[in-house]
């Protein structure tokens, strides 16, 4: 839990660097998604704990993709 934590943190960081670069405004909008699937994973742990696992894993990867796609780096 706390991982994911310190995660969105730095994925929070990335997107305020990522200002300096011209992107799509949908690049907005899946940021706020996979942030969404996230929180949703996180809520979910505690009720039904595997899905609430694959939610968190759809999250990352999501995360991974846009930074990979999206990031000044």
């Amino acid at each position: 839990m706390w991982a994911g934590f310190l995660l969105l943190i730095i994925f929070r960081e990335r997107l305020e660097l990522s200002r300096f670069v011209s992107k799509p405004a949908i690049a907005g909008t899946l940021f706020l998604i996979i942030e969404l699937i996230l929180a949703a994973g996180y809520l979910t742990f505690f009720l039904q704990h595997s899905l609430g696992i694959k939610l968190v894993a759809i999250g990352f990867l999501g995360m991974a993709i846009w930074l990979l796609k999206y990031d000044i780096a």
